[in-house]
This record gives C-alpha cells, structure tokens and sequence, in this order.
C-alpha cells in the first residue's frame, strides 16, 4: 500500500511538472547583419561589415501568467563570428568578433498554442574582440572592448507535432566597437535566426 501511494505520489508530480512547463530553452543559428556607416563625403568614406554566422543560447523562465499569455524572464546569449570590415581608412581593424548577453522581459501569446508570436526588450552588455591585422595588412594590436547593449526582437514558436520550433529577429544597439579607428562608430547589429525550443 505504502509503495503504491509513493507510486501515485511520484506519477502525479512528473504529471504536475509536465503540465507547468515553465522553463524553456532555445537554440538557435542565424546571421548577424551590421548596417553599413558613414557617408561617400565623411573623411572615412563608407564602412561595411560584412554578415557572419551566429549561434543563440536562450534560457527563459516564467514569471507569471495570465489567460492566453505569459511573462517570461530570459537569457539571451549570442556569438557571432568574425566579421570582415571594409573601409577606405585602411588602417581600421580587418574584422571582429561579437558576442552579446542581454537579460530580458519576454511577452508570449498563446504559449501552449500551435502557433505562439513574442516580443522581447532588455539590457545588458556586448563584447567584441578585433582582428591583429588591420585592411592593410598590417599588424595591430589586438583590441577587446566591452560595452552596453540594448535589445529588442520578436518572433513565432510553432509546434509540428511534439517539436517547437522558433524564427527571430532581434535588434542590438550597442557601444561601437574599438576598430583602431576612432571615427568609425558601429552600434546596430541585427540578428536572424531560427532554431528549436525545449519545454520543461
């Protein structure tokens, strides 16, 4: 009897944890885009940075709930690899590399539902780590620079079957990162991305 009640007792918590589901975590590979900066007139000229594969870790929990929605708590943690910059200043930096850690409030409708849009927005901070050879070829001291970011995104989890998928983009505005260049100033970076969420 007693092994029985320990049974149904064990039963209904895995049950009760399986219905709560108040934990995610997504994984996710995308593209980091940097918009172009400066202008053909500046003394700089036009500096590109090309796009460069990303991967996202994101832990999120619930905070509260209400019918139809929740408010989660998340970890986003992005790492972009190296992204080549073209400039007409060839002494700036040939490229750098990202990565952005942004804890955020996340509004989900319909988080059990087949099809689930969100939004997101938080802070936190970005760190970027040059390239030792600048356009020129010439060697550089290498540059590691840590700053603010600020984010905000959205997206869509939709289920196929007993697997979630998710499809995001998210907007980082940061401080720009140490180039060599002093004028050259980069702070938006964008990432999409898509990948597959574990409830729990």
């Amino acid at each position: 009897m007693r092994k029985a009640a320990i049974l149904a007792g064990l039963v209904i918590c895995i049950c009760l944890n399986a219905t709560a589901q108040r934990n995610q975590l997504a994984l996710d590979v995308g593209v980091k885009i940097t918009p172009q900066v400066g202008s053909n007139g500046s003394f700089n000229g036009v500096t590109t940075v090309d796009k460069s594969m990303a991967f996202e870790g994101n832990y999120a929990r619930e905070l509260t709930s209400f019918p139809g929605a929740s408010v989660q708590l998340e970890f986003p943690f992005i790492y972009a690899f190296t992204s080549n910059v073209k400039s007409l200043n060839l002494f700036t930096a040939s490229g750098y590399k990202s990565m952005f850690l942004t804890p955020s409030l996340k509004l989900q409708i319909g988080p059990k539902r087949k099809l689930s849009p969100w939004i997101s927005a938080g802070a936190g901070m970005a760190h970027f780590s040059d390239s030792k050879t600048a356009i020129n070829g010439g060697a550089i001291s290498a540059n590691a620079t840590t700053k603010g970011a600020f984010q905000v995104g959205g997206g869509v989890d939709f289920r196929v079957r007993k697997i979630t998928f998710r499809m995001e983009v998210r907007d980082l505005y940061t401080g720009p990162p140490n180039l060599v260049v002093s004028g050259i100033k980069v702070h938006n970076n964008i990432l999409a991305a898509g990948g597959v969420v574990f409830n729990f």
